[in-house]
């Protein structure tokens, strides 16, 4: 009896030790970008001497329980990772003293762990780069694997910032909005920038030279497209650092972006846009202290009659208990 309650007790550990490996691997296919490929690179390496090490620990005496067919189960994952690796650190390499002249096919192609993939232009290699969403898998633009996703970041961190001057993503006689950003570009504010990668470009609003005052003299020479590519290739604590750097204070009736703030949005949906549902939902998020960023109700139905009714009672429900919103 206590052999099996040991016998167990192996085969319980060695399954969660598995789980926590293929775990390992999966936090490297989230940050698998060029700037960690050293840490990736030693991360993959030692993370699999531990498991085999402690899979040898809990094997069974008498071979019920097999470490190897766990351990061969892993090293797909490991040698899959190392692949990666090795393709990420080359490109990195390539990427340090060519930040200005690679051409449209080279900035648009690269090599994903077990195959080429290519990207026809700017508005395909940054819809192959953005993470996973819904809303771009119905429309059939997004990454059709997370190996292809990788492969576009790498690609992206190459392109010239100036390619998006070169090649807007909507024609400019066919946007208006297109027009505007061409228009009041300043290539004066871009000048100290110009010189840069995607990838580079992260690198120097992440760098700690780079401060506020920086930021306000390059920001007239930043278009969306840039700011969007950039924002691409990097995690939420990128961006927090990054928007730290570049204070935004708005005040309607409240007031949101003050340094040591945070600011929540509330949105307090309905399946079938009912309106007693909607103002429940928000008198219990603001109860929370949530909705002094926006609220904002998505509705289901595109009814202008329903919409306007929706609209009727945040106002109302403003006034009658005067809601700072």
């Amino acid at each position: 009896m206590m052999r099996d309650v040991a016998h167990d007790h192996r085969r319980a550990y060695a399954g969660r030790l598995e789980r926590r490996h293929l775990l390992v691997f999966g936090e490297f296919e989230r940050r698998a970008d060029i700037d960690d490929v050293a840490e990736i690179a030693q991360s993959v390496d030692g993370n699999e001497q531990v498991f085999h090490g402690n899979a040898t620990k809990c094997a069974d005496a008498n071979g019920k329980l097999s470490h190897g067919a766990a351990c061969r189960r892993a090293r797909g994952f490991f040698d899959g990772a190392r692949r990666a690796v090795k393709v990420a650190g080359s490109s990195s390499a390539s990427q340090e003293g060519n930040h200005d002249g690679l051409s449209r096919d080279k900035r648009q192609e690269t090599i994903g762990a077990r195959r080429r993939y290519r990207f026809d232009d700017l508005k395909t290699l940054l819809a192959r780069a953005s993470p996973c969403r819904s809303g771009d898998e119905l429309a059939g633009i997004a990454a059709a694997t997370e190996e292809e996703r990788v492969a576009a970041k790498l690609a992206l961190a190459q392109v010239p910032l100036r390619a998006f001057l070169d090649e807007p993503l909507i024609p400019y006689e066919d946007d208006e909005v297109t027009r505007l950003i061409v228009d009041t570009h300043s290539a004066e504010a871009f000048a100290p920038i110009a010189h840069l990668s995607v990838g580079a470009f992260r690198e120097w609003l992440l760098a700690d030279t780079t401060d506020t005052a920086a930021l306000e003299r390059a920001s007239a020479g930043i278009t969306p497209e840039m700011a969007a590519a950039m924002s691409k290739l990097m995690r939420n604590q990128d961006l927090i650092l990054a928007a730290k750097k570049r204070p935004v204070v708005t005040r309607f009736r409240t007031t949101i972006g003050l340094p040591g703030h945070l600011s929540v949005r509330l949105q307090p949906n309905h399946p079938t846009d009912d309106v007693k549902g909607i103002a429940a939902s928000m008198l219990d998020g603001l109860l929370y202290g949530c909705g002094d960023a926006v609220i904002g109700i998505n509705p289901a139905s595109d009814s202008p009659a329903a919409i306007g009714k929706l609209f009727a009672m945040m106002d109302d429900f403003r006034r009658r208990y005067n809601v700072p919103m």
